[in-house]
């Protein structure tokens, strides 16, 4: 602006000299209109040089913005707890998520795999697929109601089964899941290929307990239900976070005693949980077959308060004609 400003006043002081000459008329003419061309040249390069000298600073400018946000970053990624704040921050706005957990159990020369697959949709509705010692079930949660797909396309209400845990039908979305990994605040942190690896170990019942909750925050019930038959555990868990800071997976190895009756057995288990899909699931679908899903109890009054089914007629017109022909016969 100050050279823009020198040159404007040099290209008026130029044209004030040229007409107080006593040149001719003509001369005085074309020294003004020359002096006035030359400092409207002058007066637009300077313009375009302050120009770009100006898009150049803003460049700079904005690369400094990014070095020292991407320097914030790494600051960041050192430490578990700003991990934690970090992944929390962007949950919000995911609102829909799939997870993926194969649980491996030991005891003795057994072994049992669980798989549970789950889509989590905007309206916090979702749809599992359950594994379990080759059987399969698919579940849907919606409206504070668990439906079970049994035989045929149809469906059954298990919501109000006893042998159900309580806050089954609680469906988790992604904010809240991540919320609930507040454990892995007290971890050791690493980055390995890009991504950040936070394990955190536990050896006593209450570091467990805390640690179950994180990785079932929906299951609170059972997580309290089964620590009252453990006697001893130890072990870690393993998140890991990728570089747009989302949750990426858990992985939880547990060596436990447990009691079973008046024995103490011992139990090796092996979770790995894995989160994809963050806010592309979109909408989940329920079939209105599911909706309009009876539970066990009310399918069982319905056989027995209906009554006998009528014949078909085609059968009743085939019964006449056979009592005809008898008779003629």
């Amino acid at each position: 602006m100050k050279k823009l400003f020198i040159l404007s006043i040099s290209a008026i002081m130029l044209a004030s000299c040229s007409n107080e000459s006593n040149e001719s008329k003509e001369t005085s003419e074309n020294t003004t209109e020359q002096s006035t061309e030359e400092s409207i040249n002058k007066n637009e390069a300077s313009s375009d040089s302050e120009k770009n000298s100006n898009e150049e600073d803003a460049d700079e400018k904005e690369k400094d913005d990014d070095k020292e946000s991407s320097s914030d970053d790494k600051e960041k990624i050192k430490d578990a707890k700003a991990i934690y704040e970090k992944i929390k921050e962007k949950s919000a706005a995911v609102d829909s998520y799939t997870t993926e957990v194969t649980t491996t159990t030991i005891s003795g020369e057994e072994e049992f795999v669980t798989k549970m697959n789950t889509e989590v949709g905007k309206e916090k509705n979702s749809i599992t697929t359950l594994e379990m010692q080759g059987q399969q079930l698919k579940l849907l949660t919606f409206d504070d109601k668990l439906v079970a797909e049994i035989e045929g396309g149809n469906f059954i209400d298990i919501t109000d089964d006893s042998n159900l845990p309580k806050g089954i039908t609680d469906v988790q979305t992604y904010e809240e899941v991540v919320e609930a990994s507040e454990y892995l605040k007290d971890g050791d942190i690493k980055e390995v290929d890009g991504k950040y690896e936070v394990t955190v170990k536990f050896d006593n019942k209450e570091d467990f307990k805390k640690m179950l909750d994180s990785v079932n925050s929906g299951m609170k019930s059972m997580v309290d239900s089964a620590m009252e038959n453990i006697e001893d555990v130890n072990g870690e868990v393993k998140y890991v976070i990728n570089d747009e800071f989302m949750l990426e997976s858990a992985n939880t190895d547990s060596k436990l005693t447990v009691k079973q009756g008046e024995e103490s057995v011992k139990l090796t288990s092996k979770s790995d949980i894995k989160y994809s899909n963050h806010g592309e699931v979109g909408s989940i679908e329920i079939p209105d077959k599911a909706k309009n899903a009876k539970s066990k109890e009310q399918l069982m009054k319905d056989q027995e308060s209906s009554p006998e089914e009528p014949k078909d007629s085609s059968t009743k017109e085939e019964s006449k004609e056979e009592s005809k022909e008898e008779k003629n016969n």
